[in-house]
């Protein structure tokens, strides 16, 4: 069989009409039809559509061709040029250099002018083959840093790149919004309802009563880039309603940058510290004024078994969770406050377990004391640990060097100076000492980037010490030290704590 894969990745800058996955479908087959040696073979496309080319492991379709590959099930893959198989340089040359040519696989770039079969033995055709997939690895990368860097300047300029939450349209000017007449009266019915004093549950059932149109079935019912299906009976619920009390666009102050990648080529976001985001007052038409915005907060509470209601604002909000559950504790009012877990389905419901809160500080504050003692040792370790860049340049100039040992053995064996058996010989090992050297390469630059990654987070866990020695246990605490409490019985609780591995990770 023959494998033809295609690759198309926005992220990656192949947004061009040339890289289109139709226009890649007619190149190979057309180069598939116009070779005798493949015509007639039956084929097969293998097709990844909008995922980026960094990362192989995202991508389905590569790794089922691979595997039919390793199967015996494909003869020959073809490609349109070297960066559809991988913009990361080691993996490409690895892939059509190594793996696939082992298994017995003929590797063809169309574009590129690269078939494995009569390039594979031809040392600067190796070069070349390696020279493109760097090419290929820098330019994926430095792209996205350059869509990055642009999407945060437009941040810094104010200009929203985003949907507008429930109760705004996008505006007829670029980048801006304009108050939806639709969505906006049942924005401003949740915020009225909050003043009175009812709390997010009370204003749900409100909204379902006075049969409020829900964020979702607007859009439905606009029809504008909404994948989902209209539910009529879809009910307005708390935590909806909380996310529109707690969100400042409607007091007209625009946020951006609340997220960020947490690598090239994956979805995966990490939400980024107040400081880093871009904060505009006044920035869009208000729903309602400041002053109402900030009254309404203290309307959203969080419930006990009991009924009593404690605000968001106590020390452990949203820091304490039952281990059995996975839902945060509730707080329990009383002689003696505290917090417990009262989820009905819960396995620990019958026992509720539950810890006062003043022996929770307790425990939390002499545990934090003793984390900031240690991260005064990071000092040390920073400056004990360092990365090895020597030596994977001494690795890289053997590569090179290697390179120059396998053209040499090619000129001598085109002169008649070696025999065939003997220049096959020489290169099987010259490449198993090259796929050895990659491997370490890639081994020690994947350890040099974590442990870039721990100096980065060793900076800012000193920084944090020095700014909080001393210091009374409080909210800010909490944020920049603590990640988790489980509540495990009565007055026993596992506190996970920020920074704990540091130490390890600069090993």
């Amino acid at each position: 069989m023959i494998a033809l894969y295609c690759r198309l990745s926005v992220a990656d800058g192949d947004g061009g009409e040339s890289d289109s996955i139709a226009n890649q479908r007619l190149i190979l087959a057309d180069f598939v039809a116009s070779r005798d040696d493949l015509k007639g073979e039956e084929h097969r496309f293998f097709v990844d559509d909008g995922i980026s080319g960094t990362h192989a492991e995202n991508r389905p379709a590569l790794q089922e061709m691979l595997r039919c590959c390793r199967e015996g099930r494909v003869s020959t893959v073809v490609v349109k040029d070297l960066s559809r198989l991988s913009r990361d340089n080691l993996f490409c040359v690895g892939m059509v250099e190594d793996e696939l040519p082992s298994l017995g696989v003929r590797v063809i770039a169309v574009v590129d002018n690269y078939d494995s079969r009569r390039d594979g033995k031809n040392a600067s055709a190796g070069m070349q083959l390696g020279f493109k997939a760097i090419m290929n690895s820098w330019y994926s990368k430095d792209l996205s840093r350059k869509v990055t860097q642009s999407i945060r300047s437009e941040h810094a300029r104010g200009m929203n790149l985003h949907t507008v939450p429930f109760g705004y349209r996008k505006g007829e000017g670029e980048y801006t919004c304009t108050v939806d007449e639709r969505g906006a009266p049942v924005v401003r019915r949740i915020f009225d309802l909050a003043l009175d004093g009812l709390n997010q549950t009370e204003i749900a059932s409100k909204l379902n009563e006075e049969g409020a149109i829900t964020p979702h079935n607007l859009k439905v019912l606009r029809g504008k880039g909404c994948r989902w299906e209209a539910k009529p009976n879809q009910r307005w619920t708390g935590t909806m309603v909380k996310r529109i009390v707690r969100n400042p666009h409607y007091k007209g102050t625009l946020v951006l940058g609340k997220t960020r990648r947490n690598e090239i080529g994956l979805c995966a976001a990490r939400k980024t510290a107040p400081r880093e985001r871009f904060v505009f007052e006044n920035a869009h038409e208000a729903i309602v004024g400041a002053a109402d915005w900030a009254r309404a907060q203290g309307s959203m509470v969080d419930f006990d078994r009991g009924g009593t209601v404690e605000p968001l604002g106590h020390l452990f909000a949203g820091f304490v969770f039952c281990p059995h559950c996975g839902k945060a504790v509730s707080f329990r009012a009383g002689r003696r406050p505290g917090l417990a877990c009262y989820t009905a389905y819960c396995g620990c419901f019958r026992e509720a377990p539950s810890i006062a809160l003043h022996d929770l500080e307790e425990a939390v504050a002499s545990v934090v004391r003793t984390h900031v003692e240690l991260l005064f040792g990071l000092s040390d370790a920073i400056e004990a640990a360092e990365a090895s860049p020597e030596r994977i340049a001494g690795l890289r100039s053997s590569l090179r060097r290697l390179s120059a040992r396998k053209m040499r053995a090619y000129e001598e064996y085109r002169m008649g100076e070696r025999s065939p058996e003997e220049f096959a010989a020489l290169k099987a090992a010259m490449d198993t000492e090259g796929k050895s050297v990659r491997h370490e390469i890639e081994r020690m630059e994947a350890a040099a980037e974590r442990k870039a990654s721990a100096f980065i987070d060793a900076e800012r866990a000193f920084e944090i010490a020095l700014r909080l020695e001393g210091q009374e246990l409080c909210r800010e605490t909490l944020e920049a030290l603590v990640d988790r409490i489980e509540l495990l019985g009565d007055d026993e609780v596992r506190i996970t704590l920020k920074y704990a591995d540091v130490f390890e990770r600069l090993g």
